[in-house]
């Protein structure tokens, strides 16, 4: 098989996961200027930022202050749940469809360009086509993904972090300039998605190169990046992201210590971490278990609706990426892990029940700014599903390898046990 992807398989896989979405989301693509699509009140709050932003931009008004909202004084939206680059896309859409539909096809969009960012990740790092395919499914419609995006488009929008991901790896073996711009250009749009979404892409980030420098320095195999090569490319590439980014990073610094007092104020870090069963349980929506599942649901607090559920297959695939030895596994089972250990917040909670006397390593950043203004622990689910999502196409490399016919009994699987309808 050769290893540059070409053109024709770009837009068949494209057009699978267009179909894929459409089913998956249905009957949603067959409303989409009626309704919203949702299951939150919040979601009316990027509604109206839509709006916002295009009255702004056609009259001149600052983005970040605005007398609509507590009305007759000014208020900041420094702090509001913003995701600028998704109001963007939705301002032509809105003079071809409707304010209603550009809003829906904004959000379907986001899923289709995440499924296609993992699946050209994966390729790369395997060459196996099904495999990619599967981690491409796996990343767009993890219910945790799915439930933020539903009521969050600021934390929903992850769907640029596997395209970020795809050439820093890159450019960690081939020290190529343009993979640095590529990468901080991916960046950007992820913190024009979502300030926090740019924060939780900055942690996975550190540890990312952190394990990146300690296997140039104390491996015995000789690397194509020295230290010192690496950390001029990785600040290279922060500083396109900075840079392209500034617009949305420099009211926040302005209103830093503002923010970093409300963060303080508002900290969730004991209360909305998350339950260590959820991990396990189905969400509440799946049409085949979800009733079964309820009254358990009713004990939790932060995921009575983000369901952080991981999927039995995924996990198992996700093993035996790292039984198997595959190129990679070892680092982003390790994410994965790190993630899940962050997302439990300060102290230990399961079953509902919390454990105050365990304390956990988050108790030890909750209060650093920016890292307090992300507030709720349970968002680090959303790195969760960003290692696992590789971990299980890694895992299925190996499959496509020594079990090809097995990719297919297990990917309808993964359908089954992620039904969000």
């Amino acid at each position: 098989m050769s290893k540059r992807i070409g053109w024709r398989t770009i837009l068949w896989v494209g057009g699978v996961y267009l179909l894929i979405i459409g089913v998956m989301t249905l009957p949603n693509p067959l409303r989409l200027t009626r309704e919203l699509i949702g299951d939150s009140v919040d979601n009316w709050i990027f509604y109206w930022n839509n709006w916002w932003l295009g009255k702004a931009i056609q009259e001149g008004l600052p983005w970040f202050e605005t007398s609509y909202l507590f009305y007759p004084t000014k208020t900041s939206l420094v702090a509001h749940s913003n995701s600028f680059l998704s109001s963007l896309l939705a301002l032509p859409l809105e003079w071809l469809a409707g304010p209603i539909a550009a809003y829906n096809m904004v959000f379907l969009s986001g899923l289709w360009i995440g499924a296609m960012g993992m699946f050209l990740l994966l390729y790369e790092m395997t060459h196996r086509i099904s495999a990619a395919l599967l981690a491409g499914f796996v990343f767009a419609f993890a219910p945790y993904h799915l439930t933020q995006l539903l009521a969050h488009a600021h934390l929903g929008s992850i769907h640029w972090w596997p395209f970020f991901a795809l050439f820093l790896s890159r450019l960690t073996r081939t020290r190529r300039l343009v993979d640095a711009l590529a990468a901080g250009v991916f960046a950007s749009l992820t913190v024009w998605s979502g300030f926090q979404l740019g924060l939780l892409l900055a942690v996975w980030t550190g540890l990312y190169v952190l394990l990146r420098l300690l296997r140039t320095i104390w491996s015995d195999d000789e690397s194509p990046v020295s230290p010192l090569q690496l950390m001029a490319l990785i600040g290279l590439t922060a500083g396109v992201a900075l840079l392209l980014s500034a617009p949305i990073i420099v009211p926040v610094a302005k209103a830093r210590s503002s923010l970093a007092n409300a963060a303080a104020s508002f900290s969730e870090s004991t209360i909305k971490q998350t339950d260590l069963l959820a991990y396990l349980l189905p969400p509440r929506r799946h049409p085949l278990v979800g009733s079964y599942v309820v009254d358990l649901y009713a004990r939790f607090v932060a995921n009575k609706v983000a369901s952080p559920y991981l999927g039995y297959t995924v996990v198992g695939l996700a093993l035996l990426s790292v039984v198997t030895r595959q190129k990679g596994a070892g680092f982003w089972f390790l994410a994965t892990v790190f993630s899940m250990v962050l997302a439990a917040g300060s102290m230990l909670r399961v079953n509902g029940v919390l454990y105050p006397h365990v304390r956990l390593p988050y108790s030890a950043i909750d209060s650093v700014f920016p890292i307090s203004s992300i507030r709720a622990p349970d968002r680090y689910n959303l790195l969760v599903v960003f290692s696992l999502a590789v971990s299980c196409g890694l895992g299925g490399a190996y499959l496509a390898e020594k079990r090809r016919w097995l990719l297919v009994p297990l990917g309808l699987l993964i359908c089954l046990e992620f039904l969000p309808i």
